[in-house]
């Protein structure tokens, strides 16, 4: 007879996207059922931050936004009474979002992520969000 799991942290990649909220409010809900915490997390992707043409307060600029994008997804866990942390990271999302789970340390229980889709039967992953669901050891339910 299969135990009922109970999932104590869901990671939730967020990058202010409409699929990305999608994936929180999924999580939301998981959470209530499951008691458990929501793990932010936001990855600024680094190929903009080497770039020559970037303006020089580029990081700064980004980092304004990632707490932009963490304070929403607080204000709406909150409103639910779900204990919300985040992690803002500068890197590769796919792989970084990844890394983050794998380590056991963080204590990933799932991971739910937004995926991009173009109409009701053909579904499309985003490239993130195929990479996540492809390359971690964590489960993953794609939204």
């Amino acid at each position: 007879m299969q135990k009922n799991v109970r999932i104590k942290n869901i990671l939730v990649p967020l990058d202010g996207s409409k699929n990305s909220v999608r994936g929180l409010t999924h999580a939301i809900d998981l959470a209530k059922q499951n008691n458990a915490t929501i793990l932010g997390i936001h990855v600024m992707p680094t190929f903009f931050l080497h770039s020559t043409w970037r303006p020089s307060n580029l990081k700064e600029e980004m980092l304004k936004i990632a707490k932009r994008i963490m304070k929403s997804a607080r204000k709406h866990t909150e409103k639910e009474d779900i204990i919300f942390k985040e992690k803002i990271l500068c890197g590769f999302p796919g792989s970084d979002i990844v890394k983050f789970a794998n380590n056991k340390r963080n204590n990933v229980g799932t991971i739910v992520i937004g995926a991009k889709s173009k109409g009701v039967s053909n579904f499309v992953f985003g490239s993130v969000s195929n990479y996540v669901l492809n390359k971690t050891k964590v489960p993953v339910l794609v939204v």
